[in-house]
């Protein structure tokens, strides 16, 4: 016969086994109720349409406005200066005297080379006669017309050092400025620089470019040209020329622009402007911005948004400016390059994508 003691420990132990089937049943619902989720959260992206453009577009640059003829006048003769006759912004013409120096030594010397052509030459006319008529040798004709040439020579010269006395101007233009250490009473040393004389019937501007810019620039390019001293639109012009060397003073190449002046501008030889060429020599590539390209240890890629999902792409990437990189292979015209959120999707990856339109200095749809 079992005691009480026997019986309350069958009790104790089926009670424990009931609590416990019931905890294993109740976690056995939980777990069936949330097990597994099948819903795919799409990440949040940016993308911007593929398409074809210049990656410079423009080249800038800066230069100064020059008439379309310009000359530096200088003395070539030494002498005292009698007479100065022009002022800067002054209007002359070809051949209006600039300044004169003291003649009073020139004169002297070309009558006395005058006079002394002339005997030459009545000595080669006598010696002639001679010659003729048997009573003078060849030799002697020859050293007759010799002196009367080197006579000739020297009156030429004379008279050429008389004339540079007085500085003329070799165009018509305006004074843009002259020397004041050239005024009356100073002396004069030949190759001194009395004056410049501008020619503004016209004018171009001396622009220069860096070697990258001119594979890009060409004759013909469009150019806006933007004067210091006029804000506002720019004054239209065109690229006529590209230096083939390197210009040593400047370190740049040369490109000529020429223009029109509107009617009404003030425009000055040596205002500086700024200039906007078009760059008509560049190649129109795919464009994309620079930072959707990602970089592996064996390729470059980007993400590119395809039904929903963000599909890993293989470019060939090329020259990079700015916030733009050219495409060269891997990407077509209409892909929808992925720009935002990269660092949170993979190949596959749902994506919802908002696709944005970038300005920027690329120049899309050239």
């Amino acid at each position: 016969m079992k005691t009480v003691k026997e019986v309350s420990f069958v009790l104790i132990g089926f009670l424990l086994l009931l609590i416990a089937e019931g905890c294993s049943g109740k976690e056995d619902s939980v777990s069936s109720a949330t097990w597994e989720s099948t819903a795919e959260t799409a990440t949040v992206v940016e993308a911007v349409t593929v398409n074809s453009g210049k990656l410079y577009g423009t080249v800038s640059t800066s230069g100064r406005i020059r008439g379309i003829y310009e000359a530096l006048i200088v003395s070539e003769a030494s002498g005292i200066v009698q007479s100065f006759d022009v002022v800067p912004g002054q209007r002359v013409e070809k051949g209006d005297r600039i300044a004169g120096l003291d003649e009073t030594i020139s004169l002297l010397n070309a009558e006395q080379a005058k006079s002394a052509w002339e005997n030459t030459r009545l000595d080669l006319d006598v010696v002639s006669s001679l010659q003729e008529k048997g009573n003078a040798s060849r030799t002697e004709l020859l050293r007759a017309r010799t002196a009367e040439s080197g006579a000739r020579a020297a009156w030429e010269q004379a008279v050429k050092n008389l004339r540079d006395r007085t500085i003329t101007s070799p165009l018509d233009g305006i004074v843009a400025w002259t020397d004041p250490d050239s005024s009356v009473g100073n002396y004069l040393t030949p190759g001194t620089a009395v004056a410049r004389v501008v020619d503004t019937s016209a004018f171009f501007i001396y622009a220069d470019l860096g070697e990258r810019q001119t594979s890009l620039v060409g004759p013909g390019a469009v150019v806006q040209i933007y004067p210091g001293n006029l804000p506002g639109e720019g004054i239209p012009g065109r690229v006529s020329a590209v230096a083939s060397g390197i210009r040593n003073s400047t370190g740049g190449y040369q490109a000529v622009i020429t223009f029109n002046v509107p009617d009404g501008l003030s425009l000055k030889s040596g205002m500086a402007v700024r200039v906007d060429i078009e760059a008509n020599l560049e190649e129109i590539q795919l464009l994309i911005p620079a930072s959707a390209v990602m970089q592996s240890s064996s390729e470059a890629y980007v993400y590119v948004a395809e039904n929903g999902r963000a599909v890993r792409r293989k470019v060939t990437p090329g020259e990079a400016l700015g916030d733009f990189i050219a495409i060269s292979g891997g990407l077509k015209i209409g892909d929808e390059v992925i720009i935002s959120g990269i660092r949170r999707i993979a190949d596959g990856s749902p994506v919802q994508v908002t696709t944005v339109n970038l300005a920027s200095r690329a120049s899309f749809g050239g």
